[in-house]
Order: structure tokens, then sequence, then C-alpha cells
């Protein structure tokens, strides 16, 4: 429920290509993390597909890794869209006190994320879903425990944490066309891509807007 109107907006045609990022969902849940291997993967799947040139949308923490990947081959990326991304990663970019909150969040997610009871993955559905109506928010709370595990979340979490600099040279994408949009969510954190493009000015280069 949670990703259908994603699903139809985003086929509405166009062809649409997504996959699992190392970890979770269907793809290896024993693969090492790191930010690098996650472009990696990024540049395997275009690879696979026999892409070349689209339009690339980066979600969260994803958008590091899509910003990324737009630096490396920016004469394969169209258009970049950027939602709720950051440049930075937590350990580096938030506050001493959103970064003892992230920390109590990795220690809850280590000792509640596989537990029978869903209380604390409720907890995270209400920082990722909160305006979602029940039936949305109880599938939510149900994906996340059967895509990914509470090791492998700590694991993705930490990587994403010490991002120090996804390659966001904002101006020199913008200049070529991109549009970037960005969105927060209730997780925000201080550094987002909004305050990154509007510190290196890029929204008032060529076509790019939020």
């Amino acid at each position: 429920p949670s990703w259908r109107h994603w699903m139809r907006e985003l086929t509405d045609g166009r062809q649409l290509l997504r996959y699992d990022h190392r970890g979770g969902g269907l793809s290896d849940r024993r693969a090492p993390l790191s930010f690098e291997a996650e472009v990696e993967d990024v540049e395997a799947v275009v690879d696979a597909a026999g892409l070349d040139r689209f339009d690339l949308l980066g979600l969260s923490a994803g958008a590091g890794v899509a910003v990324a990947y737009t630096v490396r081959h920016p004469e394969r990326v169209r258009r970049l869209v950027l939602l709720g991304g950051f440049p930075f990663g937590w350990k580096v970019s938030a506050s001493p006190e959103h970064v003892a909150r992230r920390q109590a969040m990795l220690t809850l997610t280590y000792d509640g994320w596989d537990a029978d009871n869903p209380a604390f993955r409720q907890m995270f559905t209400s920082l990722f879903l909160p305006d979602g109506s029940p039936e949305e928010q109880r599938w939510f709370t149900e994906m996340q425990r059967t895509t990914i595990s509470g090791e492998a979340l700590c694991a993705y979490q930490l990587v994403g944490a010490e991002v120090v600099d996804a390659g966001f040279d904002f101006e020199e994408i913008a200049v070529r066309g991109r549009c970037v949009v960005d969105r927060g969510e209730r997780v925000e954190q201080r550094g987002t891509a909004r305050e990154r493009i509007r510190e290196r000015r890029a929204d008032r280069t060529h076509d790019a807007r939020f």
C-alpha cells in the first residue's frame, strides 16, 4: 500500500528499473557494506540492463549514492531526482543531540528489530510514514521485518552515518540540466541536500529546481 502510488506513477509511460540494496530484500544478506560498494552496485545494475541515458531517482540514503554515480558518469544521467537525501552522514554533520538519538536507535535496533513484538518497528514506521493510514502503517511495519534484519539495518545505517562527502558537486550537475528535488522527512538531519544546493547556489543555474 505504501508504494503502490509510486509504482503506478513511475511506470506511467516509462520503464522503471529498481533493485534491492545489498543486505536487504532479495539481495545478498551477507554482502559487505560500504558507500563505495553501493555506488558500484548502481554501476553493475545499469551495465547489466544495458542503459545508455536515463533518469535517476535517489531516495533517502540512496540520494548520496545517486549523486556519486552522477558525478562519476554525467554522460549517462539525463535527470537526477533526490528525495529526502543528505550529502553528509549524521556522524559528520548532525548536532551532538541528534547523534545521541541515532546511537540510541541503533542500540534498540540491535536488541529489538527481529523480535516478534512489533513495538520497536512501529517507532520507525511513525518516523517514515507519519501520515499513513492504519493499513499502510501495519503493512510498512511488517515489511520492515521481512526485508532486512536488525544486524543488516544497523550496518546500513552506520555506512550512511560516516559518509564525509557524497561528491555533491551540484553546480556541475545543475549546469548539465539535472533536475534536483529535495523534501524533508521526520528523520531529517542538518546538512541536507537542500541546504547544500543553496550553499553552492545551484538553484540559480540552468534547470535545477526544488
